[in-house]
């Protein structure tokens, strides 16, 4: 983890805290499901990933589409967002490194 972090400014270190606050407190007060609050804190962790431009975000996007796909209700909409996502977070992958 002190890898993952090394080279993290401390403003983006108060940004993914106040996400993660403000995610869990909503989730509170809001009476939310424990699955629904996980994976809001994993889709703020997926974003501040991509934002520092680590190949991990890869692999946590795809974990999160898979969690919102499970929330999804209707199946038609879940199988699609499922499909639709994971192809476009491997091909997005491929192509930033460059086996296009």
């Amino acid at each position: 983890m002190k890898k993952l972090f090394k080279d993290w400014k401390p403003f983006e270190i108060g940004l993914l805290v106040s996400g993660v606050l403000s995610i869990s407190v909503s989730a509170i007060i809001f009476k939310s499901e424990i699955l629904t609050l996980f994976t809001s804190l994993v889709g703020i962790f997926c974003a501040i990933l991509q934002a520092k431009g680590k190949v991990l975000s890869q692999f946590v996007g795809i974990a999160e589409v898979i969690l919102y796909s499970i929330l999804s209700k209707p199946l038609l909409w879940r199988d699609y967002h499922l499909c639709v996502n994971c192809i476009s977070n491997v091909y997005v992958w491929r192509f930033f490194l460059g086996d296009t």
